[in-house]
Order: structure tokens, then C-alpha cells, then sequence
């Protein structure tokens, strides 16, 4: 099943009780509150030694020069 909560200090309530498990997880995979349709991910700070930052170039490069607008789009977003 899901667990999803709307205010952000029950959210937080829940990302300390993860954090405290015995198991010790890395981090939690959530849906985000701002797109149901995606997923995304929430690393503790003690994952830090199993992840490395790799530079990629500009999102532009991957993504097309017409990600931003995109993005727009598809959220129903305007510019004034």
C-alpha cells in the first residue's frame, strides 16, 4: 500500500520514524504532493557514502532545448 500524508509536519513525523527504524533504511521513496504521478526519492544523510555526484553537462543537453517550456505545459503553468 501507499502512506501519504498532506500536512508537511505529519510527513515529517513519519521521515523520523524511518530514519530511527532498526533496520536503518537509506531513505524513503514518497509520491510527490505537487505530482501524484511521480515518485520520488528522500536520501539520509547516511547514505551519503554509497551515492557519488557526476556532472552531466546542462539538463538542456538531455532533456532538449525545449524542456522548460515543456514543463510548462504540462503543468498548466503561465508566465506573465
Amino acid at each position: 500500500g501507499r502512506l501519504t500524508a498532506g500536512a508537511y509536519q505529519i510527513a515529517q513525523r513519519w521521515s523520523t520514524a524511518f530514519f530511527a527504524h532498526r533496520g536503518r533504511p537509506d531513505g524513503i521513496l514518497y509520491v510527490s504532493r505537487h505530482d501524484p504521478g511521480q515518485q520520488l526519492a528522500a536520501f539520509f544523510d547516511r547514505a551519503a557514502p554509497c551515492l557519488t555526484a557526476a556532472l552531466h553537462g546542462p539538463l538542456r543537453d538531455h532533456l532538449g532545448d525545449d524542456a522548460f517550456f515543456r514543463l510548462l505545459d504540462e503543468y498548466n503553468i503561465g508566465l506573465l
